[in-house]
């Protein structure tokens, strides 16, 4: 196991979730549920970002590695901007699915981003199929509230 900066991979993603629970979402719209192979394929992503990085140790050696961080950083800040957005919009719950420009939903999109850009900087296949293993499930789960959301009525 590494101990140093490979920590801070899921720490940085995991850091503004935390706040859900001291200041939750409101307005929470009545949803159908997901498909339980989504939250499968979803937790076991989870797990596997979260605890993959504990078994690697970040390189930066290469320009495709340099490239690949710099991805994680765009990525981390455009997460970081949605979550200040839903903050600062009263903590309704559909800011959570909010689009941003292009990205229909960009906190579901940008640590998929993060994750994958970590697989690079990590040489990790295990995080490359945990974080497939993610987007299978959260992406479709994060899709269906969106488009609920986005049309009450005809979903």
């Amino acid at each position: 196991m590494y101990w140093g900066y490979n920590l801070l991979i899921p720490v940085l993603i995991v850091l503004p979730n935390l706040l859900l629970v001291l200041l939750p979402p409101l307005y929470i719209p009545l949803l159908k549920k997901e498909a339980p192979i989504w939250l499968v394929f979803e937790r076991l992503g989870q797990a596997g970002v979260f605890l993959v990085p504990l078994f690697h140790r970040i390189q930066l050696d290469t320009v495709m590695k340099q490239a690949a961080f710099a991805l994680i950083i765009i990525a981390l800040t455009v997460y970081y901007f949605c979550w200040w957005r839903f903050f600062r919009n009263k903590r309704r719950y559909t800011w959570l699915f909010q689009p941003l420009g292009i990205v229909p939903i960009p906190m579901a999109v940008m640590p998929l981003l993060y994750f994958l850009a970590s697989a690079i900087i990590l040489e990790s296949p295990s995080m490359f199929l945990a974080v497939i293993c993610l987007g299978l499930g959260h992406l479709p789960i994060s899709y269906k509230s969106y488009m609920q959301i986005k049309y009450p009525n005809k979903i």
